[in-house]
């Protein structure tokens, strides 16, 4: 039967861990797909017994083939691409997880560009989930956390750290023309590989959304755990192996420099581990919030303006930090001393900048609040002398008003004795000139 989606899943006797798997795969919004579940040497009795109650769920859908004796992972990938037809692939090992809009999300990228398209593979963003599994296989989950979050997939990136697990990748089987079969020498190595050669010939499109779940057990039961986790010596010796095939017998140009770029990735990668083993230990100094509550306090301090008071805290940092590294005895306290005092070099600087700018930035506003008052003193006398000047002019006014009434009164009854005065003689002669009785 031909699905658009072969959905290879490579186990062996990890039947507690499969559970999830199939889950994960039933529980898929896009459904034209097949499982091909591959039993690399285990017991296939109780593969099958476990299988029973979920094949009414997968009707037609489901395909189990038996490795009589172990093959390796690899070698099962390839027998499960040989027993399918289908457009495109995807692992789905058998401990690990898939959002269920994994395949609608995937599939729809890869349509959407087309068959003649550079890309002809595509990544989702992964979350690792850490658990602890008991006897029976029962998982706990203790926590979660993205796992090597990608914008874009390049060979170099592949090279030094393969940043995404085989859960999270779907591709065009028609790429097998040219990338060739997974290659079981390589074994726990050989994602890498095929990744790699994938992307001598193609690109690696990545979708934005976490559509996968890496699950890492801290613990398990014998044959339960993480070859990631649990085999990294012979993960160690497989990556050597790899790097050696490409620097040795590159068979074009291409893988040649593939090779050197490896080894060149390699060395990029412990220079970054040996960082973050630093950053760690630094991290992991006892007493941390001690530290920062005094950087605190040292803020303050430049803040007021107190500079013995931060000569003090500033020396006391220095002993406490050298203090530290003595005691603890390790071996990496010059490499932590240089880093600390350029820290604190740092902050002394950024907090005496700041200092400063506060300095300036309140004499500016003090010579900015004299200024106001001066104007609003200059604006307030000049107000009380306007409405002193308005008063006086009202007084004056009345006053003038005053006088001049006394004045009209003085001259009218001036007027009138004048009259009187006219007015007298003319009555004497007048009553002269009456006739007596």
């Amino acid at each position: 039967m031909k699905a658009r989606v072969a959905i290879v899943t490579r186990t062996r006797d990890r039947l507690p861990l499969l559970r999830r798997c199939l889950a994960s795969v039933l529980g898929q919004t896009f459904t034209d797909w097949r499982h091909v579940i591959v039993n690399d040497g285990g017991d296939p009795a109780a593969l099958e017994a476990f299988l029973q109650p979920w094949r009414e769920r997968y009707a037609d859908r489901l395909q189990v083939l038996h490795h009589e004796h172990s093959q390796g992972m690899q070698q099962a990938a390839n027998a499960a691409l040989e027993a399918s037809e289908s457009a495109f692939v995807a692992i789905h090992d058998d401990d690990d997880a898939w959002h269920p809009d994994f395949l609608r999300d995937t599939v729809a990228y890869l349509e959407a560009k087309g068959a003649d398209s550079p890309y002809q593979g595509v990544v989702v963003q992964t979350e690792r989930v850490w658990e602890d599994l008991d006897e029976d296989g029962q998982a706990t989950e203790i926590s979660r956390e993205p796992y090597q979050p990608l914008k874009e997939v390049n060979l170099f990136r592949v090279g030094y750290e393969n940043p995404f697990p085989p859960i999270a990748f779907l591709y065009r089987r028609a790429v097998l023309s040219e990338t060739g079969p997974y290659r079981p020498e390589f074994d726990v190595a050989g994602d890498l590989d095929f990744n790699l050669r994938f992307l001598l010939h193609y690109e690696i499109g990545v979708l934005p959304d976490v559509r996968a779940y890496y699950h890492w057990r801290r613990t398990a039961p014998d044959g339960l755990s993480n070859s990631v986790t649990a085999g990294q010596a012979h993960h160690a010796q497989k990556l050597n192996e790899l790097k050696n095939h490409y620097l040795r017998s590159g068979r074009t140009p291409a893988e040649a420099a593939l090779g050197l770029a490896l080894e060149i990735a390699q060395y990029t990668l412990v220079q970054q581990w040996e960082t973050r083993q630093i950053l760690q230990q630094v991290e992991q100094l006892p007493e941390r919030a001690d530290f920062h509550a005094k950087i605190e306090d040292l803020r303050h301090a430049i803040r007021e303006e107190d500079h013995q008071s931060t000569a003090r805290t500033r020396d006391f940092l220095a002993k406490e930090i050298a203090d530290k590294a003595e005691s603890q005895g390790y071996a990496v306290s010059q490499q932590l001393g240089e880093k600390l005092e350029g820290l604190r070099q740092e902050v002394l600087t950024e907090f005496s900048r700041k200092a400063e700018d506060l300095r300036h930035h309140i004499q500016h506003e003090d010579q900015d609040a004299v200024s106001r008052m001066r104007d609003f003193l200059a604006k307030e006398i000049a107000d009380k002398a306007e409405a002193n000047a308005y008063h006086q002019r009202v007084e004056i006014e009345k006053l003038e008003a005053t006088q001049r009434a006394i004045v009209e009164e003085m001259r009218q009854e001036l007027n009138a004795r004048k009259v009187l005065l006219k007015l007298g003689p003319l009555e004497i002669a007048w009553q002269k000139r009456q006739p007596r009785p």
